[in-house]
């Protein structure tokens, strides 16, 4: 009876149809020792199933099983070399979700925590680094600048006719009093690496900011638009107000040029760090429109999709809930080189990262939890074979 209810929810979690409480019954049912046959058995099964993975040549899934069940592989199997799949060259992406979802999610829960013995990490570590956290500075119109991270809950600021509070999880927002303010001014928050911070501003809309990231706003929207500027990511869900259009703008960066994202209400991130080779902005719901330089006429993005920006704006489909990963405090690789993620472990473990000899553009593919610690992380991504570190303080030496 346990096996079959276990191999029921492994179908409706491959499937992505499981309910939360499905999935913690199912990981309980996956921790207990003694259905370590059945979970492997429950795999097969579905992975066999021309319903679970129809678009998965029978080839390929016998070849991902062959491979999970390896000793030597089982360990951390959070993270999948590339090349391992995309040599069958069958992979559409629903496909390779759901094997994914099996791999990071399901099948391993429980083979992950008695093969972790098994393997001994070969990452180099002197001290561990733990991940960042919820920290952020506010600069006020007047030049004064304030910890978020140390300032206490409850009203922290008052200016022009609008107060501003930092709610008991830590969320910045601001009200009106119902005073006439004085004289209109701009405020401006920044987190460091490895800094993450959510505000509400005057209009309702929600802003988190990702690390190494910056917002400058007025303290209240006057006119016929609402202006904010960004550097680095953020995740927006946009107060709608159909007379006054929301606008986000991301300054020229090297050979990237300045864009501006117009939008009515809607939620979208935006990834503008001036190291990357794009700005990329992906849309999860409502429309928004996308200019860049002198241009008038920009993009339409629909719900799906993603423009990156370099020197032209180019529209692809995407994965909403991989954009904005990082707010749910998740490491989301898709077919990412070992030198993008680096950019992104520097930035949240607040490292510097020196690579030597050279290293393979190899994709990798998985989602690792961003409140591990970085010898955690590491350690998962030495397990894909593809690269090795060696940490020295606070710096990362990435070698093949």
């Amino acid at each position: 009876m346990e096996q079959q209810r276990l191999a029921y929810l492994l179908k409706r979690s491959m499937e992505q149809h499981a309910t939360d409480e499905e999935r913690m019954e199912m990981l309980s049912l996956m921790d207990d020792p003694a259905n370590e046959t059945e979970v492997k058995k429950s795999l097969f099964d579905v992975f066999q199933s021309p319903k679970s993975l129809q678009d998965v040549n029978p080839e390929v899934s016998s070849q991902i099983l062959e491979a999970i069940f390896q000793s030597d592989t089982i360990s951390h199997p959070k993270l999948v070399s590339s090349p391992r799949i995309s040599r069958f060259n069958v992979f559409k992406w629903t496909a390779a979700a759901a094997v994914l979802f099996a791999l990071l999610t399901v099948g391993f829960y429980f083979l992950n925590q008695r093969a972790r013995s098994l393997v001994k990490p070969t990452a180099q570590h002197i001290k561990d680094i733990l991940p960042g956290g919820n920290r952020a500075m506010l600069t006020l119109s007047d030049g004064s600048v304030i910890s978020l991270t140390d300032a206490s809950k409850g009203k922290i600021a008052s200016q022009a006719g609008i107060v501003i509070t930092k709610k008991a999880d830590g969320q910045l927002s601001y009200q009106l009093t119902g005073q006439k303010g004085g004289m209109e001014g701009f405020n401006t928050i920044s987190t460091p690496v490895g800094g993450k911070y959510e505000v509400i501003l005057q209009d309702g809309t929600k802003v988190m900011l990702n690390a190494a990231s910056k917002i400058t706003y007025p303290l209240s929207f006057k006119g016929d638009i609402r202006k904010i500027t960004l550097t680095g990511e953020a995740y927006f869900e946009v107060a709608k107000d159909k007379h006054k259009p929301f606008i986000v703008a991301t300054p020229s960066a090297n050979h990237i040029k300045a864009q501006e994202i117009r939008v009515l209400g809607t939620h979208f991130n935006v990834s503008a760090y001036p190291d990357e080779q794009a700005y990329v902005t992906t849309l999860l719901e409502g429309s928004i429109k996308i200019a860049i330089g002198d241009e008038s006429a920009g993009k339409l993005l629909k719900p799906g999709q993603q423009a990156m920006v370099s020197q032209y704006i180019k529209v692809e489909a995407a994965d909403p809930d991989a954009a904005v990963a990082w707010k749910n405090d998740i490491f989301y690789f898709s077919d990412e080189p070992v030198q993008n993620i680096m950019r992104k472990l520097g930035r949240w473990y607040n490292v510097e990262v020196e690579f030597r000899g050279t290293i393979a553009k190899t994709g990798l593919w998985g989602q690792i939890s961003m409140k591990k610690s970085l010898s955690e992380v590491l350690e998962v991504l030495e397990e894909t074979g593809q690269v090795h570190f060696n940490v020295q303080g606070r710096r990362v030496i990435v070698m093949q």
